[in-house]
């Protein structure tokens, strides 16, 4: 599969946003998507850590400079959760998977025991234009389940 326009993207989904995944077979190298995630809500944080120099420089200011020393972003997405979009989340979250059979096929999702998880590129698109991110990984995952309402 391709990666998408952004027209393309937007042509898929009618609220005029839309998210698409793809695993990386080379951690921090884009890939083309492979499927799109079903929100409901999304945000994107862009995360910023930065450090003072407080050295004296002949000022009275106390901080002469700020330097940032590392950017990330966080995602927080919501949705209803399909088996397509749920395999690639829980392949984040537990780091290997199994996978058996003819369609449909049975997944065993197993926990990898080191810090080489899988990661992943993250396209988002808008009316505005489409982003990219590589190297997307899995901090924290909470799936909440009700009676009588979708997963």
């Amino acid at each position: 599969m391709s990666i998408p326009t952004a027209g393309e993207l937007r042509k898929m989904n009618g609220r005029k946003q839309a998210i698409w995944i793809g695993e990386e077979t080379t951690s921090g190298t884009k890939v083309a998507v492979s499927d799109w995630i079903a929100k409901t809500s999304w945000i994107v944080k862009p995360v910023v850590t930065t450090i003072q120099d407080t050295s004296g420089y002949g000022v009275i200011d106390e901080v002469y400079d700020v330097q940032p020393v590392k950017e990330h972003s966080e995602i927080n997405i919501e949705g209803i959760a399909n088996t397509d979009d749920l395999s690639f989340i829980l392949l984040g979250v537990f780091g290997d998977v199994a996978t058996t059979g003819a369609w449909p096929y049975t997944h065993a999702f197993t926990r990898k025991n080191d810090n080489c998880h899988p990661s992943f590129t993250i396209y988002a698109a808008d009316p505005i234009g489409t982003t990219s991110s590589a190297y997307a990984m899995i901090d924290t995952f909470e799936l909440a389940v009700e009676a009588e309402q979708f997963v």
